[in-house]
């Protein structure tokens, strides 16, 4: 499975359809629920609307809940002109999964 983070439901809705173009079994959540028979899970987090450190610890908390489904890879999908907190929420994400590096 394929876990991504989106910061917002448009985001997590333009992932979703290129997962279904390739055929994928897609799912759009607001949560992380215990799900099976699914490609690519995407979870949209309204992050971006959040105060910096509310978005950070949102992602933390997102990340470790996937973390827990054991996906293939968990990607961050971001805003194309960058907005919200870009930078809190990968630094989240990579202390979570113990990465150094993206």
């Amino acid at each position: 499975m394929i876990a991504v983070i989106a910061d917002d439901f448009t985001g997590a809705a333009e992932i979703g359809g290129v997962g279904l173009r390739y055929g994928l079994q897609v799912l759009i959540e607001t949560v992380v629920n215990d799900v099976s028979n699914v490609d690519l899970l995407v979870i949209a987090t309204d992050t971006r609307s959040l105060e910096a450190s509310q978005a950070s610890e949102e992602m933390a908390k997102i990340t470790g809940q996937l973390m827990q489904l054991h996906p293939d890879i968990i990607f961050k999908k971001i805003d194309s002109v960058l907005r919200g907190h870009v930078a809190l929420e990968l630094e989240a994400q990579m202390h979570v999964t113990a990465e150094e590096k993206l």
